[in-house]
């Protein structure tokens, strides 16, 4: 029995040994394992940072673009406004203008037209003296 108790024993020690080869094996393992899903995780993490940089960089350049033309067409459109408001300004001093002069020409008409009618008031006077005589 003492011989069965050794090979039993030796048996033992031997699996003991094994179990805490391998556990060593799966700890270097795991630790490998880890490691390299670290590393996977990094590269992943990385490589999208770098993917959204790029989408990042084109939206940035095509703001730019879209900042220049809108740059360029407010220019534009500030040019006609000084030129609609310099033509408002210049109807409005031809307006005023006009309007001075139209003030002057009634002046004149109603001038005009009370002579005329001192003038045919007078005709009329003198045409009904002339009758009456």
């Amino acid at each position: 029995m003492s011989s069965n108790s050794t090979i039993e024993d030796s048996k033992n020690t031997d699996m003991l040994t094994r179990s805490c080869s391998d556990r060593s094996n799966d700890r270097n393992r795991n630790a490998y394992s880890n490691r390299e899903k670290c590393y996977d995780r990094l590269k992943q993490q990385c490589d999208n940072a770098m993917h959204e940089l790029m989408i990042l960089r084109r939206q940035h350049g095509e703001t730019v673009q879209r900042y220049n033309q809108t740059r360029t067409e407010l220019e534009y459109y500030r040019g006609q406004n000084q030129v609609v408001i310099n033509e408002i300004e210049q109807v409005a001093q031809e307006s005023s203008s006009f309007g001075s002069k139209l003030a002057a020409d009634k002046q004149i008409l109603n001038r005009h037209k009370q002579e005329d009618r001192a003038a045919r008031i007078n005709t009329m006077c003198i045409y009904v003296h002339r009758m009456s005589v």
